[in-house]
This record gives structure tokens, sequence and C-alpha cells, in this order.
């Protein structure tokens, strides 16, 4: 059995690409999901597989109360998030993202919900196996945890499937209008917590501004009272910085589609996948130089020290007035991107699953290879 209720944010993306592909696969075994299968269904379309409803939202008391009752007996209990059950049955194969919120606890304020985060940690970190996108999540995960290495398997993922569909000349324009955007930015895709470092973005566009160089900034992603809270405290940047809140996928990708840039000055990443769906689509990436967006992006990305405005504000000018960079980061970016698929994570995903239920994933591997 699959939780698949958490929908929203990055565990969304990842939740529609995984089952999108394990939906095109001969699985040698039978698949049964927790979660709502309208909403899914909007999601990834017509769902063949049982679903147990559940309305449980992630994180919260109701969750943690409610979830024991709802998992029936089953082979293999898969979680893909940390938001594990405490009580009752362990999961057996869980994904961690990211441990942020282990490294940067202070990014993340309330102590009972930091206490809870911490407890969670530590019960997946005990599964029988732990999917993780990236060798330094795997990494950090160790360090935490003390976690065998052998118990632990790095899967790298892939962008959302939208960004897959290029997006024409017209859907650009008709976003854009959409929403009252400028035709020429740069954009910043995600939360406005802390660790995605949006206030030192902030700085580096009011550094450009005053080289006379200024750019308008897209922001797109939850939290927008952060947001204004930040502009509040930096009312330089006011005039330039175009807040859109969370969009559907057929704004999103024409107007990621068509920036200049696509910035990231995260202070830290589990693994990147803004900037790998920017790729995908030939915008070049100027992102924070920490080891999760090195391990994703290669040398397909301009890299800046994320807590050097001055030197994030260089960066997006080198992208965005100088062509033959420009050039090279499309270039450079598209066939990096390219190295990351949906088919492959879930042929990676099932191996995992099919060792410990004890069975032969060659089938699968044999299906999958005929996408």
């Amino acid at each position: 059995m699959l939780a698949a209720y958490h929908l929203r944010s990055g565990i969304g993306r990842y939740l529609e690409g995984l089952l999108g592909a394990l939906g095109r696969m001969d699985l040698p075994f039978e698949l049964t999901l927790l979660s709502r299968r309208n909403e899914l269904e909007r999601r990834i379309g017509p769902v063949s597989w049982p679903v147990v409803e559940t309305d449980l939202r992630a994180l919260s008391a109701g969750e943690q109360l409610g979830v024991g009752r709802l998992v029936p007996a089953c082979d293999l209990l898969v979680w893909p998030f940390v938001n594990v059950p405490l009580w009752g049955r362990r999961p057996d194969v869980v994904t961690i993202h990211d441990t942020c919120h282990l490294d940067h606890p202070e990014c993340f304020p309330g102590g009972l919900k930091r206490w809870l985060l911490r407890r969670l940690y530590a019960r997946a970190a005990r599964a029988q196996r732990i999917l993780v996108p990236s060798r330094f999540t795997a990494e950090r995960l160790h360090h935490h945890f003390g976690t065998p290495t052998d118990r632990i398997r790095v899967v790298p993922l892939a962008g959302g499937t939208a960004f897959e569909r290029p997006a024409s000349a017209e859907q650009r324009r008709a976003a854009i209008e959409r929403h009252g955007l400028p035709d020429d930015s740069v954009v910043f895709v995600g939360n406005c917590k802390p660790h995605k470092n949006l206030a030192g973005l902030l700085s580096a566009m009011v550094r450009l501004d005053e080289r006379g160089k200024g750019l308008p900034l897209v922001v797109v992603g939850e939290f927008q009272q952060n947001l204004d809270a930040l502009l509040r405290r930096a009312p330089a940047a006011r005039p330039w910085v175009h807040g859109v809140g969370q969009i559907n996928d057929d704004d999103l990708v024409p107007i990621v589609a068509g920036a200049r840039a696509m910035v990231l000055p995260s202070f830290y990443e589990g693994f990147g996948m803004t900037a790998l769906e920017a790729m995908t689509v030939g915008t070049p990436v100027v992102c924070s130089d920490i080891p999760a967006l090195r391990e994703l992006a290669g040398e397909a990305a301009e890299f800046v020290d994320p807590h050097d405005p001055d030197g994030i504000a260089a960066g997006i000018e080198r992208v965005t007035a100088d062509a033959s960079r420009r050039d090279e980061l499309i270039a450079a970016g598209r066939q990096r991107a390219a190295r990351y698929d949906w088919p492959t994570a879930a042929r990676q995903t099932v191996e995992v699953y099919c060792e410990l239920l004890g069975i032969s994933p060659a089938s699968t591997a044999a299906s999958s290879s005929q996408e």
C-alpha cells in the first residue's frame, strides 16, 4: 500500500510523476493507494488501482490519530514523505526528500512542530529501505541517525510532468497577461520560507537596480504573506517584484519558459526540482553553490554564493546580459535535464519494492523499457 494523500507542493509533484510512470508499467504486485481519488485523478488522470479514501492532512494531529485505522493488512507499506505514523505499523519504505528540518531547525518556527518533525524523521529513518533523491540527502541522513548505507537507495527524481510539453509563444503571452506580468523578467519558484533565501534575492535585485541593470522579479509559490513581510523590510525592491502566489501548471510552465532566468538562491535544498524544470524548458538557471544543486546541475547552471547578494546580482547579470553565456546554459541545461526522467525513477523504486517482497522485477523492467 502506498500513502498518496499529501498532494501539495513538491511532494505532490513527486507523487504525480511516480504514479504516472507506475501506471504505464506492468507491475508484478498489486498496488493499493491511500488517497483521494477525485483529487488524484485531476493530477494524473484515471486511476485503475484500488483507493482507500481519506481526507487526512499531512503533519496534523488528525493525521496521527486517524491514519492507523485506515491502513489495511498489506505485505509492504510505503510512505512518500516523512509524515509516517508514529504509532502502529511502521512503513517498510519511506522517501525522505531532504533533512532541512534537522539541519536548519531555525528556519521552521514552533517548538512543538520541531519536536514532532524530529520524532517523524527518527521513525522514518528506521524503515527497511529509505529512498532519497540525492547523494547529499543520503549523507545527511546517515549523519543524523547513523542509518546504514545499505538501507538507503538514491533514486533521482524528475521535474513536473507538465514541463515535458513545450509552451508556445501564445501560451506564454496569455499567462503573462492573465497575471499582469511584465514581458522581460526573472522568476523564482518556491515557498517563501527562510531557507529559500528570498530575502537575499530581493537584496540582489536592489543591487541590480542601483547599477542600472534592474529586472522585474516574478515570485511564484506558497506563503505570499511571507513575501509581503520581506518587502516591508526591503521597500526598495517592491517596484520590481510581482508575486502571483500558487498557480496551476497551465500558467506556471509558460511563465518559467518565458523568463530570462530562473533564480534559486537557497541556503539548502535536498534535490532542486524547480531548477530541473527550468532546464527542461530551456530557461537558464542561476542557483546556489550548495551540494544538492551541484549534484543536480553539474556545470549546467550559473552558481552563486547564497550569502552574497552582490554575487547573486552578478550571476543574474551574467546570464541575462551575456547572450553567449545564456545560450551555453540553455544548451547545457537541456542536456543535463534529459538525464532525469520518471520512468527510470519508477523502475528504480519498483526494484526496491520487489527486493523487500522477494519477487523479481524483471517483467517490470521489460515493460518500462518499451515506453
